[in-house]
């Protein structure tokens, strides 16, 4: 069953040579459970640059993929200590970029929870700069219930 859920979206970058950069996106999404892993599916907007695409967190335990669809099509693999290779879409045609990532914090069940990624962007076999991301999901008809993530 899909639950219609509330996303508090933190995201963090740091080029080598720019400044920090950041954004935060409150948005609709859903929730539910298939096969024993959590999937949190959610639109795109403007503010991220990414209109008319869908992103998709399958969390497995510590493994988390982020797919998307749409205008961006692609997909990256999250796993503390792993690297990743993928295409990223851009208008000059795709780009191949790694993610190396040095920490996944994933709290969310059924009910939501928080995930927090730290991750390194590669970009022609160079460290190009360090990303952190933070997704909260709560439950909208949730009533005033804390969960066992809010806990801790």
């Amino acid at each position: 069953m899909k639950k219609e859920v509330m996303l508090n979206i933190r995201a963090r970058q740091q080029f080598i040579g720019c400044e920090e950069d950041g954004m935060e996106l409150i948005t609709g999404g859903k929730l539910y459970v298939r096969g024993g892993k959590v999937y949190v599916t959610y639109e795109e907007s403007e503010l991220t640059g990414l209109a008319g695409a869908r992103t998709t967190l399958r969390l497995d335990g510590q493994r988390v993929t982020m797919l998307r669809s749409g205008t961006a099509a692609t997909q990256m693999e999250f796993c503390q200590g792993e690297r990743h290779v993928g295409l990223y879409p851009t208008p000059g045609g795709p780009l191949t970029v790694a993610t190396y990532t040095e920490r996944v914090d994933n709290r969310i069940g059924a009910d939501g929870g928080t995930l927090r990624i730290d991750y390194a962007i590669e970009i022609k076999h160079s460290v190009a700069g360090r990303n952190r991301f933070e997704v909260t999901v709560q439950a909208i008809n949730q009533h005033d219930e804390v969960s066992e993530y809010e806990q801790h």
